[in-house]
């Protein structure tokens, strides 16, 4: 990942002088950073969503229909994850929910760092390596991501039914 961010500053560098001296040159790589890592979670849906809305959109249900269709698809898959990881006590469901969420984003991971990497890395070999090494950090993070959040939530939970209501002194 180092290397990546070394070629995409080389590569903002020779393209756009301006921008990629002093501030905003870190600010476009912490954004494009904190982005990559934010949105790696939302890869299943996304992917869930794509395919459905192709799959409409060439059996017939044309451009609005396939948009729709993906959308709804999109949503549901989101809604259903959430769901089942927030409602469910099983430990193991919790990790098999997160784990899907989690392969999602380490294809999107790969994909992302494979495309980024051509822009400063002849070598096919290296940028295979760099892409399997984006796959892994970008998968634990949204893995992470998950299961932090569902510790989040489990203290606030338990904190909030543990506080005593309070008595009116009167």
């Amino acid at each position: 990942m180092i290397s990546l961010t070394c070629n995409l500053s080389k590569y903002v560098a020779q393209h756009s002088p301006g921008l990629a001296r002093g501030r905003a040159g870190s600010a476009l790589r912490h954004i494009f950073g904190n982005a990559t890592f934010s949105l790696a979670v939302y890869a299943l849906p996304v992917f869930a969503g794509t395919t459905a809305g192709l799959f409409a959109y060439h059996t017939g249900a044309g451009a609005v229909g396939g948009v729709s269709v993906g959308l709804i698809a999109g949503v549901v898959t989101l809604v259903a994850g959430e769901f089942a990881f927030a409602n469910s006590r099983s430990m193991i469901v919790k990790t098999m929910t997160a784990a899907m969420f989690a392969v999602t984003a380490a294809v999107a991971g790969y994909h992302l760092v494979l495309v980024l990497s051509a822009l400063g890395m002849p070598s096919g070999t290296w940028r295979q390596v760099f892409a399997i090494t984006g796959a892994v950090v970008v998968g634990s993070t949204a893995l992470a991501r998950l299961l932090h959040f569902d510790r989040e939530t489990r203290t606030s939970t338990s904190a909030t039914a543990a506080e005593p209501e309070p008595t009116a002194q009167g």
